[in-house]
């Protein structure tokens, strides 16, 4: 593991400039249910396309509690550290997830600490950094995810700790520059999400960190938007060569906001073949070339670069409620002259619903939605072309060959959280060395269509995955999200040749700044 190159690289999104003070808050659930209610405040950056960091005013209605004992200030109001001057901003906060777990009579403990900074230069400059230090004991389903892939999941790799646990650290951290009024730049080594639903299936929050660049241009209406990325893959034995063999991606999308109620977009993704034998890291000309669709018109759905688009809406008739939708094309069967083209049909699709503060009940939300994704989505000919980042999918965590309906409530009052949520999936697993088309991994060459299963819907062994948690939380300081909980979660799986029930008793303190994502 390597600690020494865990500090500062930086972070992000500033579309409107304000004489106000500003900070600077992370993707995450919590901060997202802010932006919901306040989308029609400037001071609250409109997540565009991509859903991305918010920068909220200091005179955003957080639920600050004033003080006048100056130690319960420091705790419940104020950043640990700060500094601000003519020409810089900056605050530290902790990066805490100290956790207890219990399954029966076994115990699970998770021990993470680290640092985030977070400030700005000028009106134009903005940055963000963190460094995060882990020790962590996890519950059997995700232990053996993540010893399959030898990743752990968001995060990156890691090494044993003692005889079940995992050491890791990570760092992530972006930077944005804003020369003009229209343009936002922005470079680092994070995460990136499009859609407006817990799920994504065009890309998501769910994978490691990797770096990027991204150009960002609003004029009017329409919003253009290129970014750069680098997919690290992971192997068992890991070499310097191995090491710095990465596949590239391009992501150019365009977007119209007819107006604050409606607003969709398309996205051009395209995971490029740049190694070949005898050579790695060569970009053809066209890799750099911003025009929407350009490379789809050229190359087609089916090109030995994996291509795929992605079409993403959301509808706002009324302030309480949200109907988003997403449809992901990655093949057409008609493209291609095989007796099978069925299995080249790859696609899925996303419908969803938010409820803003029903029954004027404030600080209220509720969410359901339903995915599916049929066989052999994201998956390329070659494991480097698949549509993933550091040995998990790039979209949703089950890759494809399922479908899932997801349930959600979250409320607040005051400083109390109270959430429920309920995701239950259908997928198709693999047996025998048969590939019927969930992991995304195997090459799409190789489809099990022989198999007896494979004409089953969906085809593969039938397994049914439920998860289901119920938390109650207090924020002790709204600036960091510092937050203690305690919970249930029960998750069961279920096929014809395994059946497994985790019933999980947890206890945590921790600073909610990223999404993490168990329920697979």
């Amino acid at each position: 593991m390597v600690r020494n190159n865990l500090f500062l690289l930086s972070v992000f999104f500033i579309p409107f400039i304000s004489t106000a003070q500003f900070e600077m808050v992370p993707l995450n659930s919590l901060k997202n249910y802010q932006d919901l209610k306040n989308y029609k405040n400037d001071t609250v950056t409109n997540s565009g396309i991509y859903r991305s960091l918010i920068i909220l005013s200091e005179d955003t209605k957080l639920d600050i509690k004033n003080y006048n004992n100056r130690f319960l200030k420091y705790i419940r109001n104020e950043h640990v550290a700060k500094i601000k001057d003519s020409t810089l901003t900056l605050y530290a906060d902790p990066f805490l997830n100290i956790s207890e777990t219990g399954h029966g009579d076994t115990m699970f403990s998770s021990n993470s600490r680290g640092l985030i900074f977070r400030g700005k230069l000028s009106e134009n400059f903005y940055f963000m950094s963190a460094a995060v230090e882990n020790q962590v004991y996890y519950p059997d389903y995700q232990r053996n995810y993540f010893r399959e892939r030898y990743v752990v999941s968001g995060t990156g790799r890691y090494k044993g700790f003692k005889e079940t646990g995992f050491d890791y650290a990570y760092a992530f951290g972006q930077i944005l520059w804003k020369p003009v009024k229209l343009l936002s730049i922005e470079a680092g080594h994070g995460k990136q999400f499009i859609g407006e639903g817990y799920r994504s299936l065009i890309l998501s929050d769910f994978s490691s960190f990797y770096p990027f660049l991204k150009f960002s241009f609003d004029f009017k209406r329409f919003q253009f938007v290129q970014m750069f990325t680098a997919f690290q893959d992971v192997k068992t034995n890991d070499s310097r060569l191995l090491v710095y063999q990465r596949s590239h991606g391009s992501f150019t999308s365009v977007g119209y906001k007819y107006s604050e109620k409606f607003k969709i977009s398309l996205t051009e993704s395209i995971i490029w073949q740049t190694y070949g034998e005898g050579y790695n890291n060569k970009f053809p000309a066209t890799f750099f070339i911003p025009v929407p669709l350009y490379r789809t018109f050229l190359y087609g759905l089916s090109n030995e670069n994996n291509i795929s688009l992605g079409l993403n809406a959301a509808w706002r008739p009324i302030y309480s409620i949200l109907f988003y939708t997403q449809f992901l094309l990655d093949d057409v069967g008609s493209f291609h002259n095989d007796s099978i083209v069925n299995m080249y049909n790859k696609y899925g699709w996303q419908t969803g619903i938010r409820v803003i503060e029903p029954f004027r009940l404030e600080n209220l939300f509720i969410l359901a939605e339903y995915n599916r994704v049929m066989p052999f989505t994201y998956s390329s000919e070659y494991r480097r072309q698949s549509y993933s980042g550091m040995n998990e999918p790039l979209a949703h965590p089950l890759g494809a060959n399922f479908s899932e309906t997801v349930v959600q409530i979250h409320y607040r009052y005051h400083s109390l959280i109270l959430s429920a949520s309920y995701s239950g999936a259908i997928t198709g697993k693999d047996i025998s060395g048969n590939n019927f088309g969930s992991d995304i991994f195997k090459s799409d060459t190789t489809a099990s269509v022989n198999s007896p299963y494979y004409i089953q819907d969906p085809p593969g062994i039938k397994t049914e995955i439920t998860n289901s948690t119920v938390e109650a939380g207090f924020i002790i300081n709204p600036r960091y999200n510092l937050i203690i909980s305690a919970g249930i979660k029960i998750r069961n799986f279920k096929n014809e040749l395994k059946e497994q029930r985790s019933e999980l008793i947890f206890i945590k303190l921790s600073t909610y700044f990223l999404n993490t994502y168990n329920d697979y």
